[in-house]
């Protein structure tokens, strides 16, 4: 049929007009919410319904990651994640093991707060991670950011800034 307002429908024997057809979107919008360190972030992005099932998984690493227990995901305005389970223990990592080789007392609490930066692509927007941190809270967090770039796959710019008064 050419004409989709010629269209007719029928209903226990009884033709009705179609008035609109329904047409599928185009994009849907992914929408991740989270705190990390001492900020709360917010980014979005439009994906194709080809894209979107894959940009929901990332979101969802990108949340979990986080370690927000209030971090979310949405899709088209409709809440569709939050974080359940998180990972317990930090790995001991190369950094941390060299970092603590050239200052026993990196990450002793109340040494210093360490800035951590995170940059990368979800969809077609950039996202920039800029958060600081407690000494005694940099393993956790250099874990945690380095979960998102895993998720996303597209880090452009990773960077942890130790306090002024640490050694170099």
């Amino acid at each position: 049929m050419s004409n989709p307002s010629a269209a007719t429908t029928s209903l226990a024997g009884q033709s009705t007009a179609v008035a609109t057809p329904v047409i599928a979107p185009t994009a849907q919008v992914i929408l991740v919410k989270m705190a990390f360190g001492d900020a709360f972030y917010e980014f979005s992005s439009p994906f194709s319904i080809v894209a979107v099932d894959h940009a929901v998984l990332t979101a969802s690493a990108i949340a979990v990651a986080s370690g927000d227990h209030n971090a979310s995901v949405w899709r088209d305005g409709v809440l569709i994640f939050t974080p359940e389970i998180f990972p317990l223990d930090v790995p001991v990592t190369d950094f941390c093991v060299d970092v603590l080789r050239e200052c026993p007392s990196a990450f002793d609490v109340g040494n210093g707060s360490w800035e951590l930066c995170v940059e990368f692509v979800f969809g077609c927007s950039l996202v920039t991670i800029k958060s600081s941190f407690p000494s005694h809270q940099v393993p956790w967090a250099r874990f945690q950011a380095k979960a998102m770039t895993r998720a996303v796959g597209n880090c452009k710019r990773f960077s942890l800034q130790p306090p002024s008064n640490y050694p170099m």
